[in-house]
């Protein structure tokens, strides 16, 4: 397509919902042969508060899927912890097997607790830092 020449409402369209959906420029512009400054200029005729809006619903949903994800995995750690505690287990497995996989076990549980952490006092900077309306 040649400079000035219009782009038909059909890839408006799609390029449009790509940048609601939160798609990169850079991988519209490739997926649609256009220009970058193609994809920039229509997407400052977007109203910011509708991309500020799905942006917010994608982090719920990211938000809602590492919750489910960290609570499967602490979930499966305890039945492999009370697995492992079982007398019988022990007197079938190495020491040194059992101390190794004890020790990733905590290793884990440590990192997610500091993770959850961190989340949670980004969270909470990030809350104070915004102001009451």
């Amino acid at each position: 397509m040649a400079r000035g020449e219009k782009h038909d409402d059909a890839t408006r369209a799609a390029v449009i919902g790509a940048l609601i959906l939160g798609q990169n420029v850079t991988e519209i512009a490739a997926e649609y042969k256009l220009p970058e400054s193609t994809i920039h200029n229509w997407k400052r005729t977007l109203d910011p508060n509708k991309l500020a809006e799905v942006k917010v619903k994608q982090g719920e949903v990211l938000d809602d899927l590492i919750y489910q994800s960290l609570t499967a995995g602490l979930l499966a750690m305890s039945k492999i912890a009370h697995a492992v505690s079982d007398p019988e287990y022990i007197r079938k497995n190495r020491a040194d097997s059992i101390a190794v996989l004890y020790g990733v076990m905590a290793d884990k549980q440590i990192r997610l607790l500091e993770a959850s952490c961190i989340g949670a006092s980004a969270a909470d900077s990030t809350e104070a830092d915004s102001p009451v309306s």
